[in-house]
Order: structure tokens, then sequence, then C-alpha cells
């Protein structure tokens, strides 16, 4: 019985070797290959870095105008985080609102939708590269961004400031793209960068959407935040590139696989797990986190609770200031340079 048994196993083993000695692995043409993005210039690397800082600044930065993370479109998302804040009690006032927490919602629900998308983003920046998702939420966030200055009532708003947060790719894609083209020891240098955008964010978003309100209305926020969306985008277009390496290499052996004619072309990556597995796999691991580990599950709690404080004062600061002080919108908006001081100045004093 023994016998039978090592026999089949150096059968089976046998023939995965010959299985694996047919195929013709595809890989990098050696340590030097400029397919790999840690061998790309400098200059290629960094214009990369640049693009992901500026997106990350205008959503932060829009996120902030109404309510009260890491490229050039990470910037513009910090910025429309908190544009609109100081544009609140206008907003409720031609929405016909007089609910408080309509003012809270429309900067609060950003982050709900934060928190949704990453389950989506994530496995599919491992399934068609990072770049394709990258743009497509840029895309998504545009279009919302747009449609939101056209909302007839709170309800469309605040659904549309939903898919806004869903679209938001930097916090997920931001450091797994920094990972892709920089090697351990010079990666503290572009996170740092990225970094900037959501510090500056919650100063500069409040500031830009309180005059911007109170000179050509509240409108504007949403579509000046989707103009510079569209320019960012445009440069994403024509000098981003795909930089996950698992990806680029499939394409290689795809490309081929179709010159050639010959199927044996496989990279080291290739997969055979279904998309309903990749996704429910991908989908379940964070839940099972955060279940299964006391210390994320705690850290969950301080965190939601932080941001609940967080996002009571951002949508308190402008109702006090304008009601008991007399500030107008614009003016309204300069009071979270105190809180973009602390930001910005915390780092290098820690």
């Amino acid at each position: 019985m023994e016998i039978k048994e090592d026999r089949s196993v150096r059968t089976d083993l046998n023939a995965k070797n010959e299985r694996d000695f047919d195929l013709h692995l595809v890989t990098f043409e050696g340590p030097d290959d400029l397919l790999n993005p840690l061998n790309w210039p400098r200059r290629r690397k960094w214009s990369q870095i640049a693009m992901m800082s500026a997106m990350t600044l205008l959503v932060y930065k829009n996120s902030s105008s109404n309510k009260s993370d890491v490229p050039m479109l990470t910037n513009i998302r910090n910025l429309a985080t908190l544009m609109c804040a100081p544009a609140a009690p206008s907003i409720l006032k031609e929405l016909s609102s007089s609910d408080r927490l309509d003012e809270t919602l429309i900067v609060s629900v950003w982050e709900l939708g934060e928190a949704f998308g990453p389950l989506l983003i994530a496995p599919l920046s491992e399934m068609v590269g990072r770049s394709v998702v990258y743009q497509s939420a840029n895309i998504v966030f545009l279009i919302f961004s747009l449609v939101s200055g056209f909302s007839k009532n709170m309800s469309m708003l605040i659904v549309f400031r939903f898919f806004n947060g869903i679209a938001v790719a930097s916090v997920v894609l931001n450091p797994s793209i920094v990972g892709d083209m920089f090697i351990v020891e010079q990666r503290g240098n572009a996170m740092s960068i990225l970094s900037l955008a959501p510090l500056l964010g919650p100063c500069l978003g409040p500031i830009a959407g309180g005059y911007i309100s109170q000179s050509i209305g509240w409108r504007w926020i949403f579509w000046l935040a989707a103009v510079l969306a569209a320019g960012i985008e445009i440069a994403f277009v024509l000098f981003f590139r795909e930089t996950y390496k698992v990806h680029l290499l499939r394409e290689k052996a795809r490309n081929l696989r179709k010159h050639t004619g010959d199927a044996s072309y496989q990279s080291e990556h290739d997969e055979d797990m279904s998309v309903k597995s990749f996704f429910t796999s991908s989908i379940l691991r964070p839940v099972r986190m955060m279940i299964l580990s006391p210390m994320i599950l705690f850290l969950s709690l301080y965190v939601s609770v932080v941001f609940a404080y967080t996002y009571i004062m951002f949508t308190t600061m402008t109702e006090v200031f304008q009601s008991r002080y007399g500030f107008s919108t614009g003016s309204a908006g300069l009071t979270f340079l105190g809180l973009g001081n602390r930001f910005f100045f915390s780092p290098f004093t820690s």
C-alpha cells in the first residue's frame, strides 16, 4: 500500500514538472528592465506622485467645503470634501430645509461612501490594474461633483455626496502605487508629499468654498470641483501609467500569446480564481479582521467617535460664527485657518 502511494505521489510530481516545463514563464527582463516601475526614471515617478497629490487635495477640499488622504487627483479630492462647510446654511436655505441633521449629513455622508468604496476599489485594482480603476474613480467623482450642483432638494444632494465619497480612490491606491515605484528606503519622501494633501484640504477647502459661495453661489463649489477634476483627469489620461507589476506581467504574457500564437506564455501571477471568489475573499477579509482582532475593533470604534465629534465641529463652526459674531459666508471659511495650521505644523512638532 505504501509503495503504491509513493508511486502515485511521484507520478503527480512528474506530471506537474512536465506542465511547468511546457510553460513559458513571463517575467521582467532582468533587474534593470524598464517595464518594472521600480526602474522608471525619477521624472516619471515624481510626475505620477504630482498627479496623485493634486487629486487628493481636490477631493479633501471638496469634502471640507461641505462639511464644515495621497497623487494630483487626490489633492483635489481633499478640497472637495470640505469646501461646502461654510456654505451649508445657504444650501439649507435654498433647498428649503431647516433640519440641522441635513447640515451634518451633506458633510459627513461623504465619509460613509469613502468607507464602502475601498471594498470595491481594492479588489478591482488587483484584477484590472491600478490605472484603470484610479481613472474610472476620477471620472465618477467628476460626474457626481457636477450633478451635485444641480441638486433640487436635500435628498439629491446627500445621495450625490455619498457617491462622491465612494469614488475616492486615492486613500486605497496611493500607498500601493508608491510601493510599486519605490523601494522601501525611498518611500518616505513620496508618502510625506502625498500626506500634505489631507492636511491642507481642511484649511483651504472651507476658505475657497466660503468665498465662492458668497460671490457666485454655492452650486459653483461643486461645478468648479468638477472642472478641476476634469483638468487633472486629462493629465492622468496623457501621463499616468500602470504601476502594478502583476498586471504588467499579465499584459506582457497576453501580448506574447497574441503575437506568437503560443498559449504556453503565462505570467507567474496568473490565477484560476473566479471573479466571484476573488471579490468574496477581498470583501470578507477586512470584515473578519475587524471582528476577530480586538485591536482593530477597538481602534475602529475610537476613530468612529473621533470622526463623529470632528464632523459635529465642522458643521457647527459656520453657524456659530455667522449667527453669534456676524461673520459673512466668506469670513466664516477663514475660521478653519486655525485647524489647518494645527494639521500642517503638528507633524513637525510631534
